[in-house]
């Protein structure tokens, strides 16, 4: 498999796991994404977006 697809699958589910933890402690998926969209994902891992969002989302 190519390296980009690759990384750009994982990074999909990191997101997807970060959103659907966020959702559960009962923020927005909407609001969720907005903060997001601002976050290099790339680089950060599941409990990393998950602490920028919270961190994010409770300002």
């Amino acid at each position: 498999m190519d390296d980009k697809l690759q990384l750009a699958i994982e990074t999909n589910n990191k997101v997807a796991e970060a959103i659907a933890a966020l959702q559960v402690l009962g923020y927005n998926k909407k609001e969720i994404e907005k903060v997001f969209a601002n976050l290099d994902k790339n680089e950060l891992s599941t409990e990393e977006l998950i602490k920028k969002g919270l961190n994010l989302l409770g300002k």
